[in-house]
């Protein structure tokens, strides 16, 4: 959706269409390798015939070569949408349009990087801390951004990489506290509807720094992202700790479990 602003609900039915396929490939694959020859289930509905079950370690070592290649694969193909507004920006004192074009390079792996980084960092310190990091340090270089001219390209490409590592809290940290709070049932549909906000500002965005840049300059633009992004933070700040979905966690000593028979023994 990124890559195709224009065609957005296509690309999406194009890759729901991949998923919706797989079955019609795959189940037949599936079933010539792990039974061949067409054997029947016993009564019970479960294979218990030695022929088909000497398949399954094998089977799963495929199924992990084939998704470990498809993963590879992606890996290798795999790179971010240059955001054209810090090139813009850069531009306007940076007279190297290869460097630029180098920064974005650079920007995009550090963002692959930090999505790893980040997904083990919010494990050790959870959601709240791990997305406050984030928003407070994504708000500083929004405000500063206005002065790497005075740093040039070392600068630039420092603040560059900063912003584009902070995304991490846009993939990482808000889809694990959706299912950490509502639960793995309503965790698609909820991670959908943030999405859909989120790929419909693409829409908007362009047209409203066309008409911010030339009235308020760069600062002002900047400025406004970062007034966003601070707000984002407050509200994080105050999200709670432990969130009322979860179940609460009680210990009981041995010396306090008692049964029910003696509880009532006891009451008489």
């Amino acid at each position: 959706m990124e890559w195709f602003p224009n065609n957005k609900a296509l690309v999406a039915g194009m890759v729901s269409s991949g998923a919706a396929f797989t079955p019609v490939l795959m189940n037949n694959l599936h079933t010539f390798f792990m039974n061949p020859n067409n054997l029947e289930p016993d009564d019970d509905g479960y294979f218990y015939n030695s022929e088909i079950l000497d398949h399954v370690p094998t089977f799963f070592l495929i199924l992990g070569a084939v998704q470990g290649g498809i993963i590879f694969i992606g890996l290798l193909l795999f790179q971010e949408p240059r955001s054209e507004t810090p090139k813009t920006y850069g531009q306007t004192f940076i007279d190297d349009d290869t460097f630029l074009a180098t920064s974005g390079s650079i920007s995009a792996v550090v963002h692959c990087l930090f999505r790893m980084i980040i997904g083990r960092v919010q494990d050790k310190i959870a959601y709240k801390l791990t997305s406050l990091i984030l928003m407070g340090l994504k708000t500083i270089l929004l405000f500063t951004l206005v002065a790497t001219p005075y740093g040039g390209k070392v600068m630039f490409i420092i603040w560059t990489c900063g912003l584009f590592a902070t995304i991490s809290v846009e993939f990482v940290c808000i889809p694990v506290a959706i299912s950490e709070v509502f639960g793995k049932k309503h965790t698609a549909m909820i991670y959908g509807m943030v999405y859909f906000v989120a790929g419909s500002s693409l829409l908007f965005w362009p047209l409203t720094l066309k008409v911010i840049i030339p009235h308020f300059g760069w600062f002002g633009t900047f400025s406004l992202m970062g007034s966003m992004t601070f707000i984002g933070f407050l509200v994080v700040m105050v999200f709670p700790e432990r969130y009322l979905t979860q179940p609460a966690k009680t210990t009981v000593s041995n010396e306090e479990e008692i049964t029910f028979d003696e509880a009532v023994l006891g009451q008489k």
